[in-house]
């Protein structure tokens, strides 16, 4: 497979998915596997709506309007309970 360039930050996992993305955006098929990572950064911004399995390090939980959401930097997550476990839905910011 092609070659991923190095990461600043830990990655997020989301399942599933046959794609890996790192900083610059390179793009690669995982074989045989069933999972996700995208790291975060503002020139790959995920597409609202996605799913994933673990944050990255460093989020804060903020409560709003009597909702909970993590806080990555400039990205929203609304955490709900998926078929394994919390996973964390990619959300605009809360009004």
């Amino acid at each position: 497979g092609a070659a991923i360039a190095h990461a600043a930050s830990p990655p997020v996992v989301v399942s599933p998915a046959h794609v890996v993305y790192s900083q610059p955006v390179v793009v690669t098929t995982a074989p045989q596997t069933q999972t996700f990572q995208a790291l975060q950064s503002q020139a790959a911004m995920p597409a609202l709506g996605t799913v994933y399995s673990a944050l990255p390090s460093g989020c804060s939980l903020e409560l709003v309007q009597g909702q909970n959401y993590y806080r990555c930097g400039s990205y929203w997550y609304l955490p709900q309970l998926g078929p394994q476990g919390v996973q964390y839905l990619f959300v605009a910011p809360p009004a």
